[in-house]
């Protein structure tokens, strides 16, 4: 797994066989996933196109097809996984919205341990729910190459007073 300093935009037309997005983790941070040869190689090409690239230490490329030969037995193990009724509202990140039905079922699990982390969407949703959202949070995100969180009048903001997290 490799993180990328780049937008979704920039990397998904990149990418090879072999080499898909494991996170997006803000508008200009990516993580792919895959095989080593063609992970490599991908980002030796973002490399040579002036991204930063940072190869992590990871056992295990989650989130690409190298995951699918122990999906069965994930599967045997998150279905001992019986969640509860969420006591506040939960954003998920594999879909980057409000949190629905099935939430940390273990159908959920599967399929987020195999589909991007939508990490930046999740954080957009939660900003945009107002007043409730975290401004550690925010400035968290912000700080690791987020950007600024933008301020969203229309529904109350996460900064409603107009004031930036501190």
């Amino acid at each position: 797994m490799v993180a990328v300093a780049a937008g979704e935009s920039e990397v998904v037309p990149l990418l090879t066989e072999g080499v898909e997005i494991a996170a997006i983790n803000s508008p200009n941070a990516v993580v792919i996933s895959g095989a080593a040869a063609p992970v490599g190689a991908a980002a030796d090409l973002f490399a040579q196109r002036g991204k930063r690239v940072h190869q992590l230490a990871v056992s295990l490329a989650a989130h690409s097809a190298l995951i699918d030969p122990i999906l069965d037995q994930f599967a045997q193990l998150v279905a001992e996984v019986k969640p509860g009724e969420p006591r506040i509202g939960l954003v998920s990140t594999m879909s980057g919205q409000l949190a629905g039905p099935g939430y940390g079922t273990a159908r959920y699990w599967l399929e987020h341990v195999r589909r991007p982390v939508r990490f930046v969407d999740a954080v957009r949703t939660a900003e945009s729910l107002g007043p409730g959202c975290s401004s550690k949070l925010a400035r968290w995100w912000s700080e690791r190459g987020g950007g600024a969180v933008p301020d969203n009048p229309a529904a109350g903001g996460c900064c409603h007073d107009g004031q930036r997290p501190t």
